[in-house]
């Protein structure tokens, strides 16, 4: 009975609980693009041309760069121009993705149904940036 009257009060006091983790630091300064801490920033690739393999060599472009591509295939409908969508209202990392491909057309569309950060739809212009030889 001692044993357990221990046990309780150690919970209630907050023994039993481990120590939480304290959260890293993130730039407070208005001009640094805001940090999402121990994350990879999510994207998904769309083919939005008839130009059939264009989503797989984004696919390699962006994975080679360090983005997560967490989805491929092609979009509902063409477009005529790329463009990079930033899907959770962080249009830095949208605009990160949008370099690495090369796009310059980034908008902001937030879509709270997906798991992940961007979207890219390319488009029939799109060409893959030759990528470093694997040693």
């Amino acid at each position: 009975m001692l044993a357990v009257l221990a046990f309780v009060a150690s919970f209630v006091f907050g023994l039993g609980r481990g120590a939480a983790p304290r959260p890293r630091p993130v730039a407070t300064d208005s001009t640094a693009p805001p940090v999402v801490p121990d994350s990879r920033v999510r994207v998904q690739v769309l083919n939005g041309s008839d130009k059939p393999g264009l989503a797989r060599l984004a696919t390699d472009q962006l994975r080679a760069a360090g983005y997560d591509v967490v989805g491929l295939g092609n979009a509902r409908s063409s477009v005529t121009t790329s463009l990079v969508l930033d899907r959770v209202g962080n249009r830095t990392m949208a605009e990160g993705v949008a370099q690495a491909l090369g796009i310059t057309r980034v908008e902001t569309r937030p879509d709270t149904s997906l798991y992940l950060e961007v979207t890219v739809v390319l488009g029939p212009e799109w060409r893959a940036r030759q990528l470093p030889a694997q040693r």
